[in-house]
Formats: structure tokens, C-alpha cells, sequence
């Protein structure tokens, strides 16, 4: 029989709070460890998971889009990139962009490739010049990019007029970046980039 309800209760009532105080502390104890865990992800999805090759899309007549392009190319030269861009110099008036065609052969015979093979694109970086239109008599603009876009029928990238016809070059696939710099066989003032195609089956096996 109990003391006036002290003696046998307190002991009772003392086990129950432990008992809580224990479940309360696992359950901290296991909201670290989830913690820790998903920082553990993302560290290792932040370094170690390849996010595929850098992207861009875009219409190259405007000089933002071309600026963008030439300034990713410097940073992924020796890489991947997937691009999806156009020029279509006729349809704007100061095109940042133009299909030089009549320097390919040239450049081709130079540089000992089929021409069939081969596209030149200049890209302006100088909002105030447009790239000169073939024939032109113009080489290019001051400080402008060209693109020398190699591209084998197996590698399955479309580099031609695409949907908006003669005149225009659409460049959509899959390039190995090759930032060239200065060349002796081209205007000094000019950045050469080599883009080489590459399928989408190799670009997946790596």
C-alpha cells in the first residue's frame, strides 16, 4: 500500500519520461543521419555525375546569341558540345552572323579536307559590324569568330540549309570543340574554332 501515493508512483513516472527522453534523442539521432545522407547526394551528384554535354540553341543573326556561342566554345574547347543554332544572315538587316561560301574552297584546300565536307561560318562580336555578305569584297569584321565546321556524313550531324533555304546554314548535333586561336592562313584579327562532328552513339559511350 503506498505512503500517501508518493513512494511506488514516482518511480513509475520516472521510467515513462526516460523511456521518452530516449525515443526523442533517436529520433534526432536519425534526422542527422538523413541529413548527412542527402548532402552526401548532392555532394556526389554536384562533382561525380556527368551532366551530359553543354547546350545551346539559338538564332545567330543576333549578336547576343553569337557572343554566347563564341564565349561557350572558348570554355569547352577539347570537349562536347550539343548545338542547335542557325544563321540567316538575308532576313535581318545587320545580320551577327554569316554563311561565308565563298571562302570555303579556299579555306577546304587549305586546310586539305573535302569541301563537301566542310562549312566557314563568321560570327560577329562587334554589334557594330555585320560580317560581309559573299562577294562582298570584305573579309570580315574586326574581332570576329570563325567556325570551321567539319562534319562527316557518319557522324549523323546536320549541318546545311536547312528549313530556311539558300543562303542560310542550320548547325544541329553533336561537336568536339577545338579552340585554335590566331592562324597564319587567316586575317589576324580573326578567332578560329574548330567544331568536328561526333555521332550521338560515341558522345554516349563516354
Amino acid at each position: 500500500m503506498s505512503n500517501g501515493g508518493d513512494g511506488d508512483d514516482e518511480p513509475v513516472r520516472q521510467g515513462w519520461w526516460s523511456k521518452l527522453g530516449i525515443i526523442g534523442k533517436a529520433v534526432t539521432g536519425l534526422g542527422t543521419i538523413v541529413a548527412l545522407i542527402a548532402g552526401g547526394i548532392a555532394i556526389y551528384n554536384a562533382f561525380f555525375v556527368s551532366k551530359g554535354p553543354a547546350r545551346l540553341s539559338g538564332d545567330l543573326t543576333s549578336v547576343d546569341t553569337s557572343r554566347e556561342l563564341a564565349s561557350l566554345l572558348r570554355e569547352e574547347d577539347g570537349k562536347v558540345v550539343y548545338l542547335d543554332v542557325h544563321c540567316a544572315a538575308f532576313k535581318v538587316d545587320h545580320p551577327a552572323c554569316v554563311w561565308k561560301s565563298d571562302r570555303e574552297k579556299i579555306m577546304a584546300d587549305m586546310l586539305d579536307v573535302p569541301n563537301r565536307e566542310y562549312t566557314l561560318i563568321e560570327l560577329a562580336t562587334d554589334e557594330e559590324c555585320s560580317p560581309p555578305s559573299p562577294g562582298s569584297g570584305r573579309i570580315s569584321c574586326p574581332d570576329a569568330v570563325w567556325l570551321h565546321v567539319h562534319h562527316r556524313p557518319e557522324a549523323g550531324a546536320q549541318v546545311n540549309n536547312g528549313r530556311f533555304g539558300a543562303g542560310a546554314m542550320v548547325v544541329k548535333g553533336y561537336f568536339t570543340v577545338g579552340y585554335r586561336g590566331k592562324l597564319g592562313s587567316t586575317p589576324p584579327d580573326l578567332t578560329n574554332i574548330d567544331l568536328r562532328a561526333v555521332s550521338a552513339a560515341d558522345v554516349a559511350k563516354n
